[in-house]
């Protein structure tokens, strides 16, 4: 609709050109659909540039380190050894 008006008032310059110095003038269905359309472009624009931003971090962004296999023998090994060390300083104390 606002693109027919647009390419008639292209082809025909039979328009009242004092009176399109005006505000007034542009306030009509098809000037105000227009500004829509033209929002609407730049904000999926703006959504398209978002995405490709996200999808290039996420590709460039390295992948979390696995956790290493912990052996349980390993595990309780420490555990016997810190309970030992707090047992020393236990009977340090005890002996002062």
């Amino acid at each position: 609709m606002s693109q027919n008006s647009d390419l008639k008032t292209m082809n025909e310059l039979s328009g009242d050109l004092e009176a399109e110095r005006f505000a007034e003038s542009y306030v009509r269905p098809e000037t105000e659909e227009g500004v829509q359309r033209y929002m609407f472009q730049k904000v999926n624009q703006k959504r398209h540039e978002l995405e490709q931003i996200l999808v290039f971090d996420q590709i460039k962004a390295p992948l979390p380190k696995k956790k290493k296999y912990v052996d349980s023998k390993q595990v309780k090994k420490k555990r016997i050894i810190a309970k030992e060390n707090q047992l020393v300083k236990q009977c340090k104390i005890l002996n002062e």
